[in-house]
C-alpha cells in the first residue's frame, strides 16, 4: 500500500513500512514532508515518531547509513561481523557468509575472497578448516573493518566501469571522478554463479570473447 501511495512522490522511497526522505536543499526537504505527511493524512495513516529521525545529516535505512552523498555500513553491525568467532561447523560458516554477504558491495571480489569458505558448502566436501579459509575469513573482516564507503552518483557526470571474472566469481564496478579528480565508486556488483565456468565463447576473428550465461547477476545497487 505505502508503495502505491508515494510511488511518484520525488525524494521519497519506501520499503514495506521503513520510508526515507532525500533532497538536495533545506527548502525542497521541507516541500516533500509535508507533501508526505498529507498524502498519509488523506490514507488515514500515522507515523510512530518514537522510531522516526527528522531532518538529519545522515540517517541508518535498510542496514546502511546514507547521507551526505555516501552510503557505508553500519558499524555496529561490521563490529558483529568482526567479533564472529571461526566457524566449526557449516552452519556456523553459513551464518557468517550470510551477514557478511549482506554488505559484499563494499567488498571488491567478495565471491573469489569468500571462494573457500563457499567451496565447503558443497554436499560431498567434509567441513575442514583450512589456511585458505582463514586467510578468507581475516580478509573479508579486514575489508568491512577499513571504511568502505560508496559514493552517491552524479548523472550529469561520466561513468568509468570496470569488469572482471576468474574460476570462483565475476564482478563490476562503476566509478565516478569526484570533483578532487578521486574516482570513488559509485556501485558494485560481485557474484559466483553456481558454475561460473560455463561460459558462451563468441569469436570475433582471431579472438575469443567470453560471455557469461548469467546477466540477471549483475545487478546495481
Amino acid at each position: 500500500m505505502i508503495h502505491s501511495l508515494l510511488n511518484h512522490l520525488e525524494g521519497c522511497e519506501a520499503y514495506i513500512d521503513d520510508v526515507i526522505i532525500y533532497s538536495d536543499t533545506w527548502d525542497d526537504h521541507l516541500r516533500i514532508m509535508r507533501t508526505y505527511f498529507d498524502i498519509l493524512a488523506k490514507a488515514n495513516l500515522t507515523v510512530n515518531l518514537a522510531k522516526s529521525e527528522f531532518c538529519h545529516a545522515t540517517v541508518e535505512y535498510l542496514g546502511h547509513k546514507v547521507g551526505q552523498g555516501f552510503v557505508t555500513p553500519i558499524m555496529a553491525k561490521v563490529e558483529a561481523i568482526s567479533k564472529f568467532p571461526i566457524p566449526t561447523n557449516k552452519k556456523e560458516k553459513m551464518r557468517f557468509l550470510g551477514i557478511a554477504g549482506f554488505y559484499r558491495k563494499f567488498c571488491p571480489n567478495f565471491s573469489s575472497v569468500v571462494g573457500p569458505l563457499t567451496n565447503l558448502l558443497q554436499k560431498r566436501v567434509n567441513f575442514a578448516w583450512t589456511n585458505d579459509c582463514d586467510e578468507s575469513f581475516k580478509k573479508i573482516k579486514c575489508v568491512l573493518m577499513n571504511s568502505p564507503v560508496l559514493s552517491a552518483p552524479n548523472f550529469d557526470k561520466q561513468f568509468k566501469l570496470t569488469v572482471d571474472a576468474s574460476d570462483v566469481g565475476i564482478g563490476a564496478a562503476l566509478f565516478q571522478e569526484n570533483d578532487d579528480g578521486v574516482d570513488r565508486v559509485v556501485c558494485m556488483n560481485v557474484s559466483a554463479p553456481n558454475n561460473v565456468k560455463n561460459f558462451l565463447e563468441y569469436k570475433f576473428g582471431n579472438g575469443v570473447i567470453d560471455h557469461p550465461k548469467y546477466p540477471d547477476q549483475m545487478n546495481v545497487y
